[in-house]
């Protein structure tokens, strides 16, 4: 079942960049699909469908995003400044329409949470992209691996 689940979620992350790099090496110049096979699109044909997934099954270390962005502004929110949310601070940023700390928080909670998500993907697309050197590389360290043992 971890396998499936694995291969799937592979398949959804990456779809968007499989469908785009595709498109760009069989696409004319005019826009026109033609449908034929070269080494470029069987190999991302074979990156796709196989490396990518055995990939993440084999180093459950690669789906995770190393680029965790943390911005200052985030990070001067986080820092808690002892003055405690009182019920007289609370009706006030309910009744006034200024930009409250909490406010403010969570808007750049959402744009760190944003370029998490746009770094997470660039990150995959390039493992996508990279998939069978990569794999070669995850099969040798797992067989240097067990043959230290």
């Amino acid at each position: 079942m971890r396998v499936i689940k694995t291969f799937i979620a592979a398949y959804l992350r990456g779809a968007l960049i499989f469908i785009l790099s595709f498109y760009a090496l069989t696409a004319q110049p005019n826009g026109h699909m033609l449908w034929r096979l070269t080494w470029a699109n069987g190999y991302l044909l074979v990156a796709y469908l196989l490396a990518y997934p055995l990939i993440l099954l084999w180093a459950p270390r690669f789906s995770k995003n190393p680029l965790a962005i943390k911005s200052w502004t985030s990070q001067s929110f986080a820092y808690k400044d002892g003055l405690g949310h009182t019920l007289e601070k609370q009706q006030w940023a309910a009744n006034h329409q200024v930009a409250t700390r909490d406010s403010l928080a969570s808007y750049s909670a959402m744009n760190d949470d944003f370029l998490n998500m746009i770094g997470s993907f660039l990150t995959q697309s390039i493992l996508m992209l990279l998939a069978g050197p990569v794999l070669i590389g995850v099969l040798i360290g797992r067989w240097w691996l067990r043959r230290k043992l």
